[in-house]
């Protein structure tokens, strides 16, 4: 008997990872932080939603985090004005 090789599967290359890049979300959440700014702050909590829908799960977590920290700073910055200017005056402060 003569021993014949046992036939093996071919063999399969790992999946290549993914281009780094950035999460288009995160990006577009960043943007309408910044947008903030010249909105009132009205972009910038739309930019908190997208950024927190998309925080998880992402390519780049560090961007939807920085995304999150400029939107929230934008947002306090308005508040923090809007009490100043038209909240303290009316008190008569």
């Amino acid at each position: 008997m003569s021993h014949q090789p046992v036939p093996h599967p071919p063999a399969t290359l790992p999946p290549t990872p993914r281009a780094g890049g950035t999460d288009a979300a995160a990006a577009v959440a960043l943007v309408l932080g910044v947008c903030g700014l010249l909105t009132g702050g009205l972009t910038s909590l739309v930019g908190i939603v997208v950024a927190h829908a998309k925080r998880r799960g992402t390519r780049s977590p560090r961007l939807s985090s920085a995304a999150l920290v400029v939107c929230w700073l934008v947002t306090v910055f308005w508040v923090v004005l809007t009490v100043v200017y038209a909240v303290l005056p009316a008190l008569g402060g």
